[in-house]
């Protein structure tokens, strides 16, 4: 199996539980365990990124990692705020999907 595989599916799996509590309209405690698994997922994605950290890849997949850690631990966001957030979490995670799978293998 093409390691580009579990990688695009991975960030897939972390944009479909983000969107599963925008569907849901999860209330913050219903959120914790999709929050902590985008921010331990994305995290794994972007340090273990092939090429590290200098490609912008690795940021499309560290933005929202970065964005739920800061808005569970420092800002403590409020809902208004997490809409876009979640909604531009979805979109960096699904476009990273989508370049690691197009990209050459190293």
């Amino acid at each position: 199996m093409s390691p580009k595989l579990p990688r695009s599916l991975l960030a897939i799996g972390l944009a479909v539980l983000i969107a599963f509590g925008l569907w849901q309209q999860l209330d913050w405690g219903g959120w914790q365990p999709i929050g902590w698994a985008v921010i331990l997922g994305g995290g794994y994605l972007s340090l273990t990124h092939p090429g590290g950290l200098q490609q912008s890849r690795a940021w499309l997949v560290a933005a929202p990692t970065a964005g739920f850690l800061l808005g569970y631990t420092v800002l403590y966001l409020t809902k208004p705020y997490w809409v876009e957030i979640d909604v531009a979490s979805i979109a960096a995670l699904l476009s990273y999907a989508a370049l690691e799978w197009r990209s050459e293998p190293k």
